[in-house]
């Protein structure tokens, strides 16, 4: 079919603004407030997490060359001299790795139980704005609710790789 005028369309209305210009009073929702910024705390738990798992690396890597050498077809002195060789590197990597995990196994315990705490006053307020059935408060209750559960979730998961790496024994 085919239409001899052109179809208008209206556009959105800005935020806050009314949804017609007639007598309707319905408002569009405000727009979500912005991702709360991630404290001191989380950043330094992912950077404690990423250097766990950085150390427990570099120990696998030197003991798979150990491995390596130990196996290998040289000479009983050529073997033992590079053994000797890398034993220092050896040594200070498994320290380092397992100074590291097991601070960053209970940093990792510390955070979870703050965005614990946070996520469930988040939950509390959310409850709270339900009642007062202000749709605004609602809203604004449920993001910060949301943001506090993903920080949470987020926790969770950096808590759970510290326990696998703490109690990995064997690395």
């Amino acid at each position: 079919m085919h239409l001899r005028s052109p179809i208008e369309v209206a556009e959105a209305p800005a935020a806050g603004k009314p949804v017609s210009g007639g007598v309707a009073t319905q408002k569009s929702a405000p727009p979500p407030p912005p991702p709360e910024p991630r404290t001191e705390m989380e950043i330094t738990a992912e950077h404690s997490a990423r250097a766990a798992r950085d150390a427990v690396a570099r120990y696998k890597q030197d003991k798979k060359e150990w491995e390596t050498i130990e196996h290998s077809n040289l000479r009983p002195a050529a073997k033992q001299e590079k053994l000797e060789r890398l034993r220092p590197n050896l040594e200070h990597h498994w320290t380092e790795a397992s100074r590291l995990t097991r601070s960053n196994l209970e940093l990792q315990d510390l955070v979870l139980r703050r965005t614990w705490d946070v996520w469930q006053k988040a939950k509390g307020e959310l409850e709270q704005a339900k009642k007062g059935n202000d749709q605004g408060a609602i809203s604004e209750a449920a993001h910060k609710a949301a943001n506090a559960f993903a920080t949470y979730t987020d926790a969770r998961l950096r808590q759970d790789e510290a326990v696998k790496l703490s109690n990995d024994k064997y690395w």
